[in-house]
């Protein structure tokens, strides 16, 4: 919902949030040590409302439906 905090921090984890919301990821490399720890908020133009992200390469990538 609106001014919330979701956050996915295991390995492959993915989120999404409300338009004002912030989301929390973590990226993990191939043997399961963790790479980086970004958090965001929704703005609605860099990232979209209740669409599902990921962290690759430190950034946030959508997800495809």
């Amino acid at each position: 919902g609106a001014n919330s905090i979701a956050a996915a921090i295991g390995k492959d984890s993915v989120a999404s949030a409300a338009l004002g919301s912030w989301i929390v990821l973590a990226e993990y490399d191939k043997q399961g040590k963790p790479l980086c720890v970004r958090a965001a908020q929704i703005d609605g133009e860099k990232l979209k409302p209740n669409v599902f992200y990921k962290l690759k390469n430190g950034e946030f990538v959508a997800i495809e439906a």
